[in-house]
């Protein structure tokens, strides 16, 4: 994920889509964390189920297109890769009660 330039609102209220880097629409879902990855290659986004459901959760980016997904463990080790969509989603499979991670990369970076 990119950084942009500092901007100002004048008026408190929900984030513009441009200063977002995430979107999930799962109201049983929520993003416990999300950072830049700690080998520098993409940016790490932890999805909690707090539903009690397995399922498959939708991330979008909000202000920029994924270009590549994988699936990581815990310690930001990557695993297989995730399918991006037409419209720059990645679906998270994710256990009941529990942390799926995700390696998300921006169309300039590339997976190793």
């Amino acid at each position: 994920m990119y950084v942009s330039a500092r901007s100002t609102v004048s008026a408190p209220g929900p984030l513009l889509a441009r200063d977002s880097a995430l979107r999930i629409t799962d109201q049983g879902a929520l993003v416990v964390s999300a950072k830049p990855a700690d080998d520098g290659q993409g940016a790490i986004v932890k999805v909690l189920d707090v539903a009690g459901a397995a399922r498959r959760v939708g991330v979008w980016p909000a202000a920029y297109r994924f270009g590549e997904a994988r699936r990581t463990n815990l310690v930001e080790m990557n695993a297989d890769a995730i399918p991006v969509a037409q419209d720059g989603g990645a679906m998270v499979d994710v256990a009941a009660w529990s942390v799926a991670t995700v390696r998300l990369f921006t169309p300039r970076e590339q997976a190793d």
